[in-house]
């Protein structure tokens, strides 16, 4: 038996908020950039600035352009698999197993497919300089991290800058496992044995599982269509390493 004490002869719904939209990548990735626009305008010191010649000694850094690197990349690796798919088709390979190469000379397919994977090669180098540099930046500028939420989890200091993502290498969780100061987790590195000087730090050990995260993604890039896979690096910034 439930006996209820003063309640209202009424019932009265409860009154919630409605739920929160889940963060997305374009709510946050205009952050900590600078629009081409800005560039335009006179005045401005930083409009002869290029990531081949910044001034690490420099505190009045500015922020890089943005750019969508992964819609560029995704462009590009959709040209490339289409030619690949189309120049290693059966019929294609039956004519090289046949010696018959002459129609190569001729294919429009190869002359696109070297023009797309040369871009390609040039987007990873300028993908690499970015990433150093907004590394650079965030050391430098100090940016309060970001709270993503559902986006990449809750844990490592993430960072949006220049159109490109972040993450502090740190904080990981494997198999259940948490990697974390917190967890005080210490793992013993192989051929050191048990000794008190011997095992691996969290920081080592988040380093290589950021580099395993991207040799994972640079395995599936450039394999199948329609599927886009973001261009990845890491960088060593002092010791400190981030995953962009």
């Amino acid at each position: 038996m439930c006996i209820t004490v003063n309640a209202p002869k009424q019932y009265i719904p409860a009154i919630l908020r409605d739920p929160l939209d889940d963060i997305k990548i374009a709510d946050v990735r205009l952050l900590n950039s600078r629009d081409k626009a800005d560039l335009q305008k006179g005045g401005d010191p930083s409009t002869n600035f290029t990531l081949d010649s910044f001034d690490v000694d420099l505190d009045k850094l500015p922020w890089p352009v943005y750019r969508d690197w992964t819609a560029e990349a995704a462009y590009l690796s959709q040209i490339i698999v289409n030619d690949k798919s189309t120049l290693l088709s059966d019929e294609q390979q039956f004519y090289m197993q046949q010696g018959i190469t002459s129609w190569l000379h001729q294919s429009a397919e190869l002359a696109e497919l070297t023009e797309a994977e040369a871009a390609y090669r040039k987007l990873c180098e300028d993908f690499r300089k970015a990433s150093l540099y907004a590394v650079h930046l965030i050391v430098k500028k100090n940016p309060t991290p970001l709270n993503l939420f559902n986006l990449y989890g809750d844990d490592g200091d993430k960072f949006v800058v220049g159109g490109i993502l972040v993450r502090r290498a740190k904080d990981w969780m494997v198999c259940g496992q948490p990697f974390t100061e917190a967890a005080k987790l210490h793992t013993t590195a192989i051929g050191q044995g048990n000794t008190d000087s011997g095992g691996s730090n969290l920081s080592e050990i988040s380093g290589k599982v950021a580099s395993l995260d991207v040799r994972n993604m640079a395995i599936m890039r450039n394999r199948l269509p329609r599927l886009v896979v973001p261009l990845a690096a890491i960088v060593d910034y002092y010791g400190l390493k981030f995953e962009c």
